[in-house]
């Protein structure tokens, strides 16, 4: 948000700036909440908050930390906040049993982040007062048509983060952002799917990840 100071100015009073440019406030809890979604209704007005999703997220220093705030999901990424992501990596067994074809998902022409883009068999990020797994199953429906019976044998892979300059927001409205997704892999019944190999990216920078490659198909 630091090239946004000027509007800040502005629309969120209730923001002290220091001396260093860091900004700070005194506002705790249901005050903080409140405050955060004026300030949020303003820059979304003036197309600094795009893709609204009327979904709340949690601004917390690491997962399971006490909440600092709630604030509109669509918002994390102008001010950098620590998001969670959840995922699964669909494939199909060969003799071997190990992974043979790859489940690879295409993103809707419409969304506001990566549109038309190819993603896992289920991502999606994890609001305020769900876990990981919950999401997962939520997503597993929304996203694949997967019933969350099957959903819920997926098997956790392993989990990663990641950290810096986001490139898919605006530059004027996001200094940093950061992410941490847990990855699940799963197998669909149907056989059919696509030979397909990418390296799968991070859900809020899109930064390519190996590692949760190796993870997600070992």
């Amino acid at each position: 948000a630091a090239g946004a100071l000027p509007v800040l100015r502005a629309h969120a009073p209730w923001l002290q700036e220091r001396d260093d440019g860091v900004l700070s406030t005194a506002l705790r809890d249901e005050a903080l909440d409140a405050a955060f979604a004026v300030t949020h209704a303003a820059l979304r007005e003036r197309g600094l908050i795009t893709g609204w999703r009327n979904e709340t997220y949690a601004v917390v220093p690491a997962w399971g930390a006490p909440v600092l705030a709630r604030i509109e999901r669509a918002a994390a990424r102008f001010w950098g906040t620590l998001t969670f992501g959840a995922h699964a990596n669909g494939y199909v067994a060969g003799p071997d049993g190990r992974p043979s074809h790859l489940w690879i998902a295409q993103r809707s022409p419409h969304k506001p982040t990566d549109p038309g883009k190819f993603d896992n068999l289920i991502g999606g990020g994890v609001p305020h007062g769900q876990t990981p797994f919950e999401t997962l199953v939520r997503e597993g429906w929304e996203e694949a048509g997967l019933a969350a019976d099957l959903v819920r044998r997926a098997t956790r892979a392993g989990s990663s983060t990641c950290s810096g300059r986001c490139p898919t927001a605006p530059a004027t409205a996001c200094s940093a952002s950061s992410c941490s997704s847990t990855t699940w892999r799963c197998r669909p019944a149907c056989s059919r799917a696509t030979r397909t190999a990418r390296s799968p990216r991070c859900n809020c920078c899109r930064w390519p990840r190996r590692w949760h490659w190796r993870a997600a198909t070992r």
